[in-house]
């Protein structure tokens, strides 16, 4: 949780003298850019070994923090949010989407969260999962997957289903071979300055990245996974693919992107 800044004193009698000391303000952490999406992750964008689409995707991520910088937006839009997502391919709506991971936004500690998408034309649903209180430190296996009774994509938390779209992805995300879903593995930020949890020193880790195949079968052998550069800054630190990444944010105020 961001710390308050409260102005303290302190006060030490010296010889009959009262004397008050009062600490130097925090000063406040630069957003760096406009209000945009930036991220820090992999994306896989092939079809499972039968050639068909995946329908599920998940990981364990470790829980670590990063600081929400303070000159732009101040509430719950100026946030860092680390996910596994699965979404609609190019056929589809480019919008939909469904996603699991914590969270954290100005002011908060952090938070399980789950969000989905059904098209263009819908507005995203965020669920900020403050019932189960702030999340410290530790690791969590977040899945997205597809339920074959009800058709819904259920979003969880270590076995536990958070939240489920009102509707079935194989109803309104068309998919071919050439364009299935794809499966994304992610960090996100608001401006360049929210950093991505993590420091070079303890980084941040998404591991056992996994993803459910149209037989509504779990692996890990997901073969090529892409580093895409688009709205990924310099600053932002991430290590190559083994079945997952570690990430952090350096102390660079670079406002530079990959590509």
């Amino acid at each position: 949780m961001r710390l308050m800044r409260v102005v303290a004193c302190l006060i030490v009698l010296l010889g009959g003298t009262l004397m008050v000391s009062t600490p130097a303000a925090q000063a406040a952490v630069s957003c760096l850019s406009s209000e945009h999406n930036y991220f820090d992750g992999y994306i896989m964008q092939h079809p499972d070994s039968s050639a068909n689409t995946y329908e599920g995707v998940g990981a364990t991520i470790a829980i670590n923090n990063g600081v929400i910088c303070d000159t732009g937006d101040q509430t719950a839009e100026n946030f860092w949010f680390v996910w596994v997502m699965i979404h609609a391919g190019q056929m589809g709506p480019s919008q939909g989407y469904a996603q699991a991971g914590y969270f954290r936004y100005w002011g908060s500690c952090r938070y399980w969260t789950t969000e989905y998408r059904r098209d263009n034309s819908d507005t995203f649903h965020r669920h900020i999962d403050t019932a189960d209180g702030c999340k410290t430190f530790g690791t969590n296996h977040y899945q997205v997957r597809w339920n074959s009774t009800t058709g819904d994509e259920e979003m969880l938390v270590d076995g536990v289903v958070k939240a489920s779209t009102p509707f079935d992805i194989f109803t309104v995300w068309p998919w071919s071979t050439l364009d299935p879903y794809t499966l994304q593995y992610s960090a996100e930020t608001k401006y360049i300055g929210d950093d991505v949890p993590g420091t070079s020193s303890s980084p941040d880790s998404l591991t056992s990245a996994q993803g459910e195949n149209y037989a509504n079968n779990w692996t890990n052998s997901l073969g090529q996974v892409d580093a895409p550069c688009a709205d990924s800054p310099v600053r932002y630190a991430r290590s190559s693919w083994s079945d997952g990444f570690s990430f952090y944010s350096t102390t660079s105020t670079s406002t530079t992107l990959r590509c």
